[in-house]
């Protein structure tokens, strides 16, 4: 059985959703990064407590690589998967 992890936000980072598209507010490092739809959606469905791989596979579908944007997740700073 797979082990579930959730996105998480470090603290003085906040998500922020919009109609289409979201951001995502780092306080600490000043920074505000903008968000594409999909990326809106992975964090709008983990903030309502679904799994990251539960929600990484309902953006991703069978024929796109789900493995580039877990690898763009891991490279932002304020972002942790945890259990």
């Amino acid at each position: 059985m797979e082990e579930l992890r959730y996105l998480c936000l470090d603290e003085g980072s906040y998500f922020v959703p919009g109609i289409r598209r979201g951001a995502i507010y780092d306080l600490k490092r000043r920074v505000l990064y903008a968000l594409e739809e999909r990326m809106t959606l992975l964090f709008s469905w983990s903030a309502k407590g679904m799994s990251y791989s539960s929600a990484l596979a309902r953006i991703t579908g069978p024929n796109e690589i789900s493995g580039i944007i877990e690898a763009g997740l891991k490279n932002l700073p304020f972002v942790k998967l945890q259990k």
